[in-house]
C-alpha cells in the first residue's frame, strides 16, 4: 500500500494502532445507492479522533465515542477498512483513502436502500466538546436572541446517538427520528410519542427565560423547561416530570 495508512497497515497487525492520536475534519455527508452512484451530497461539519489505545470520538450533530479496530485489504476485502463499535449500541465503518489524507465514513442504510456517509479529511483538531450547546446569547438559554434559538436546534428523545441526517430542505429529521427541531425563524418541527400516541406537529415556538412553549394546530400549547444550560429539555405537568428531550446538536 502508498501513502501513510498504507505504510501503518503494513507493518502493524491488524489489532495494533496508529502511535499518535489522529484527527479528522469532517467536510460533507452525503447519500448513495447500491452501486455507489452518489444522488445527493452538502457541506457538514463534525469531527473524527482516533487514539492510540484503540478508542475514538466522533461528533457530527451528536457526539458518540467507543472503540475501533483496523483491518487491512485482503482477498475478502478490496479496501483497507477502520470497524467502529459505540459504547452506546451504533456499529458502522470507514474506508481511508490510500494518501492517508481522506477516509469516508458509512454510517448507515436507510429504508430506501441508500447509503449515508460522510466526508473527512486529516486534521480536525479545532473539535469542540462533545454535546456543547451554543454559546449563551441572553435570555437565560443557549443562543436565544428576541425569543428564538439563533441556530437550528436538534433535540431527540433518547440520550443515544443516532446518525440520522438533519434535512435542511424539508426542515426535519431525514428519517423517522423523534425529536423537535427549533429554527431561527421561530417555528419548531416535533414528532415524539405523548403517552400511547405519536403526535407530530409544525408551529410557532417562543423562548422566555428558561421556558420554551410551543403552539400547536388545535390551539393548545406545551411549555418545556431549559434544563443544565440546553443540554435537556424538560416537560412538567403538575409539578411531575412527564418527559424530557436531550439535546444532539445544531445545524447551519
Amino acid at each position: 500500500m502508498i501513502g501513510v495508512w498504507g505504510l501503518i497497515l503494513a507493518l502493524i497487525p491488524a489489532a495494533a494502532f496508529p502511535a499518535q492520536e489522529t484527527a479528522y475534519q469532517i467536510t460533507a455527508s452525503y447519500e448513495t445507492d447500491a452501486a455507489g452512484k452518489v444522488l445527493q451530497q452538502q457541506p457538514f461539519s463534525g469531527w473524527l479522533k482516533l487514539y492510540p489505545d484503540g478508542s475514538y470520538k466522533f461528533q457530527i450533530h451528536i457526539a458518540d465515542e467507543g472503540r475501533y479496530r483496523i483491518v487491512p485489504a485482503d482477498k475478502a476485502a478490496a479496501r483497507d477498512t477502520i470497524y467502529f463499535n459505540s459504547a452506546k449500541g451504533f456499529q458502522f465503518l470507514a474506508y481511508p483513502h490510500e494518501s492517508g489524507k481522506l477516509m469516508e465514513i458509512w454510517l448507515y442504510r436507510t429504508p430506501q436502500g441508500r447509503n449515508a456517509w460522510v466526508r473527512a479529511s486529516l486534521g480536525g483538531d479545532k473539535a469542540p466538546a462533545p454535546n456543547a450547546p451554543p454559546p449563551d446569547a441572553g435570555g437565560g438559554a443557549p443562543g436565544v436572541a428576541g425569543g428564538r434559538f439563533t441556530a437550528v436546534m436538534l433535540y431527540g428523545t433518547t440520550s443515544a446517538p443516532s446518525y440520522y441526517n438533519y434535512d435542511r430542505a424539508a426542515g426535519r429529521y431525514s428519517h423517522d427520528q423523534k425529536g423537535i427541531i427549533f429554527r431561527p425563524n421561530g417555528t419548531y418541527y416535533l414528532k415524539a410519542d405523548f403517552g400511547p400516541m405519536t403526535t407530530e406537529e409544525q408551529g410557532a415556538y417562543a423562548v422566555s427565560g428558561n421556558q420554551v412553549t410551543l403552539r400547536f394546530s388545535d390551539g393548545s400549547a406545551l411549555t418545556l423547561t431549559l434544563m443544565e444550560n440546553g443540554r435537556k429539555l424538560h416537560w412538567y405537568s403538575g409539578g411531575l416530570l412527564i418527559g424530557e428531550f436531550f439535546f444532539l446538536g445544531t445545524a447551519k
